[in-house]
């Protein structure tokens, strides 16, 4: 019998995203490079997590902004490009600005960071274990507040969206209850949450500015009290790291909310029997694609968030084992597997 495999919140998201895309990826075991791939997604919540870390650590020794900044930026992987680099660092003094603010990081006592989990994958019906499937996934952090004692999961979250809080984007946060899984994860490792708080980061969309081509630049008359230069937005070389570095930070800090926020939101255990159930459906239907080898497509997806990598192998110009694609093998790390009858008052 093939051994059980792990489904994740984001193999989840992938199916129903898209069912072929799942297959690709998690059937045929295919990935896009990674030059492909959200780098500032994929590097957030590290970061996050280890700001609420040293921030925890930091939180007896009246340490300032500053100092939690300097020390944040040091996990900003060395390999990332400076672009990357300069939206991370700027956003993370956007998150230590809004949580000094809200006095988040004095409230709350972080208990964990990036804990793994894993638990049955069982028939919402007959509650039977399946021989097919696991729950497994990372919990970004869970926090304990200093006078009420109550305990919170944060997660952690990247958007292209507006993040105010009357955009569709929390809209669809409230609906969406794929955090259930690492509600019953936290309590797998001793956390019984009371409720869910999200961090929100909107990506910075900002490029370094280009020199004007020369035949397009136009110059003032000089005069004798001005030199002749640039009519303004005009540049004559390209912008530099550190200047871009700046122009981002000011933008950002100029409206830290835009770019970092957090929303409470009450925890309701029958968001947890909804997720529960909704995966064990993606689950049968991850079955029968997999026996059958085929899935259908949704074009609607094609283009929602950019191109999709997979477009083309779609559309038959592409062979996903030739080129820009690479084999993926998950790698399961070595977590007990939890009955969550044990999690039964």
């Amino acid at each position: 019998m093939t051994a059980p495999q792990p489904i994740t919140d984001r193999r989840l998201s992938t199916f129903w995203t898209c069912m072929e895309k799942h297959r690709l990826e998690y059937e045929m075991g295919y990935r896009p490079s990674y030059a492909e791939s959200g780098r500032l997604s994929r590097a957030w919540a590290p970061l996050a997590n280890h700001l609420l870390s040293i921030a925890n650590s930091y939180s007896d020794s009246g340490v300032g902004a500053d100092v939690l900044l300097r020390d944040a930026r040091l996990a900003i992987p060395k390999g990332y490009h400076w672009i990357d680099r300069a939206k991370l660092s700027a956003t993370l003094e956007a998150a230590i600005s809004v949580l000094g603010q809200g006095e988040f990081l004095q409230r709350h006592q972080v208990l964990c960071v990036g804990s793994p989990y894993r638990f049955e994958h069982l028939n919402p019906d007959t509650k039977a274990s399946s021989p097919l499937w696991f729950r497994t996934g990372v919990i970004d952090a869970v926090v304990r507040h200093r006078f009420s004692k109550d305990l919170f999961l944060v997660k952690h979250l990247v958007t292209d969206e507006p993040i105010d809080l009357s955009s569709k984007f929390w809209d669809r946060v409230r609906m969406d209850n794929r955090v259930a899984a690492d509600v019953v994860g936290a309590a797998t490792r001793g956390h019984r949450v009371s409720g869910v708080v999200y961090m929100a980061a909107s990506k910075c969309q900002m490029s370094p500015l280009s020199a004007t081509p020369s035949d397009k630049r136009k110059y003032t008359v000089a005069t004798d009290r001005e030199p002749s230069r640039l009519y303004a937005g005009q540049r004559e070389c390209d912008e530099k790291p550190a200047e871009f570095h700046e122009r981002v930070r000011a933008s950002i800090m100029s409206s830290p909310m835009d770019y970092f926020r957090t929303a409470f939101v009450p925890w309701d255990q029958r968001k947890t029997e909804a997720h529960l159930r909704d995966a064990w459906a993606a689950s049968q239907m991850m079955r029968i694609t997999r026996v059958n080898g085929w899935a259908p497509r949704n074009p609607d997806a094609c283009h929602r968030f950019g191109t999709c990598p997979y477009w083309r192998v779609c559309c038959g110009q592409e062979n996903p084992a030739e080129g820009r694609f690479r084999s993926f093998v998950a790698q399961d790390e070595e977590v007990p597997l939890v009955s969550i009858f044990q999690l039964k008052e």
